[in-house]
């Protein structure tokens, strides 16, 4: 038998929570038809990198606001922007640009010091190499170093240190510049393989990144930039010791060696306690926040389902899916630990549904075989079970509809687990199933709107 739920449909396209009173307004609104990539000073075969592999002409909100600032020679910048607007290419672009404006400044300087010690000494080269060692060393001799990357961008999870590498690559490679990734799970003779030459940017966890410096592999005596994305799980309790053995060692190599170090902190959410902490530790740090900071994507269609009467979860779940697998082809339920990953998996396919579950602590490969299928366009119906590993960051992950079988724990984590869909100007859809106890923040999350308040402490 088939139990007809009450659905109440909200569709409220702002999102408040307790960070609003702590972060500026948004930056002023821009047309962005009126604006090309070729606009802000990028290197020219980046633009066309980006253009010919993402297909983009446009930049998007965010994009437009951040690239300028992160332009500007080793300003540090917050980038508080939602969900699926684009942010990976609003970092990678500049710091790419910066690192190629570095190589050229010094094959520029490199020509200028050989053109006036030939001017100075009219002999021949080998009398002219003597008194000038410096012109038989190419010129990059002294910024490409082998284990001291260039520049840094770190990451919570494996998934998006594969994401962000991939990214890295196909725009840095028009530039000859080398993008690599590690993680944990990796093989050792892989990682030494990609450390066994020059690293203009390097992706990684903060685990696998202090890692490798403990050991000596890794250095950030030449890391000038360092971008921290999804720094609302980097900044939590499970990553700011991490982060601070990461930003306090660069900072000392700043003074050290005096040179400058650009800091990139980017967010799709900004809570009070991630503000206070940025606002301590970068005190003169540019803050870009676009219009889509704690708000749900336009394209987004919001469904809230009471659990009440006789009714269970295992009930509403089968009465969701079997109307969701008539219009909608991929398929991504949330639940808050791994066992009820499983658990929900074997309901589900005792009731007929092929649906699989990826957590953290499943092998790497394995799971990206299930994320490739999950990609692939197919007739089939694609479920995937998975914790919050699978709600941040993952733009290559395209869901149709979300599923929260297990309500989340706070506005952030909704935040980010509805983000996996409408993205890019698409239409989704989004179903959380409602216990008593999640009433309180499932009514803070359909009333903020209407209330235009903060979403309390």
């Amino acid at each position: 038998m088939i139990l007809h739920t009450k659905i109440i449909d909200e569709k409220y396209e702002d999102i408040s929570q307790d960070s609003l009173s702590d972060i500026p307004s948004p930056n002023s609104s821009i047309n962005l038809t009126k604006i090309g990539f070729d606009s802000f000073g990028l290197n020219s075969d980046l633009t066309k990198s980006m253009v010919e592999h993402f297909a983009f002409h446009h930049p998007t909100e965010v994009q437009a606001l951040a690239i300028p600032e992160i332009m500007k020679p080793f300003q540090s910048v917050l980038v508080g922007a939602g969900t699926g607007t684009g942010k990976t290419l609003a970092y990678l672009l500049p710091v790419l640009h910066h690192l190629k404006a570095e190589e050229e400044s010094a094959i520029l300087e490199f020509e200028k010091a050989k053109k006036d010690a030939l001017i100075k000494v009219e002999q021949n080269q080998n009398q002219l190499i003597l008194q000038n060692p410096k012109l038989i060393q190419h010129p990059l001799v002294n910024i490409r170093k082998i284990g001291r990357p260039r520049a840094l961008v770190v990451v919570p999870s494996r998934d998006l240190v594969y994401q962000v590498a991939q990214i890295g690559r196909r725009i840095g490679g028009a530039c000859n510049l080398r993008v690599a990734g590690i993680t944990s799970n990796m093989k050792l003779r892989y990682i030494r393989d990609q450390l066994d030459e020059p690293v203009d940017l390097l992706v990684s966890t903060p685990g696998c990144l202090l890692h490798f410096i403990k050991q000596g592999t890794l250095s950030l005596s030449r890391t000038r930039y360092i971008t921290i994305d999804e720094a609302d799980s980097m900044f939590d309790s499970g990553f700011g010791e991490e982060l601070s053995q990461i930003i306090g060692p660069a900072k000392q190599f700043m003074e050290k060696l005096n040179r400058p170090c650009q800091f990139i902190i980017v967010s799709a959410t900004l809570p009070k306690t991630i503000i206070r902490v940025i606002n301590n530790e970068f005190p003169d740090i540019s803050k870009v926040v676009t219009t889509t900071l704690h708000r749900t994507l336009p394209g987004l269609r919001q469904f809230f389902v009471p659990l009440a009467g006789n009714s269970t979860k295992d009930i509403l779940i089968l009465d969701l899916l079997r109307r969701a697998v008539t219009v909608d082809k991929r398929i991504l339920i949330f639940c808050n630990t791994r066992k009820r990953c499983e658990a929900l998996q074997h309901h589900l396919h005792s009731k007929g549904f092929n649906a699989v579950y990826l957590t953290a602590d499943m092998d790497a490969k394995e799971r990206f075989l299930q994320l490739k299928k999950f990609q692939t366009p197919s007739d089939e119906n694609q479920i995937i079970i998975s914790t919050d590993l699978l709600s941040r960051g993952l733009d290559t992950v395209i869901v149709d509809h979300v599923i929260c079988y297990d309500f989340p724990k706070t506005i952030v984590d909704y935040l980010h687990r509805v983000g996996r869909t409408a993205r890019n100007g698409t239409i989704g859809r989004a179903s959380s199933i409602v216990t008593q106890k999640d009433r309180k923040l499932a009514d803070q999350i359909q009333h903020a709107r209407r209330r235009q308040a903060v979403i309390g402490e």
